[in-house]
């Protein structure tokens, strides 16, 4: 079973506090669980501003 996937918000949430690493740890890890590496970032640029 699938677990559900999160939403943008949540995800980019996770990004700012390191659940993701940095660099291209992040990005690779983004995209290895099936989120939009480029879409996730610039949330959260929108949610840091």
């Amino acid at each position: 079973m699938d677990k559900l996937k999160k939403t943008l918000d949540e995800v980019a949430e996770d990004v700012i506090k390191g659940k993701y690493g940095n660099g291209d740890e992040c990005f690779n890890k983004l995209l290895n669980e099936g989120y939009n590496p480029y879409q996730v970032l610039k949330r959260v640029n929108e949610l840091l501003k």
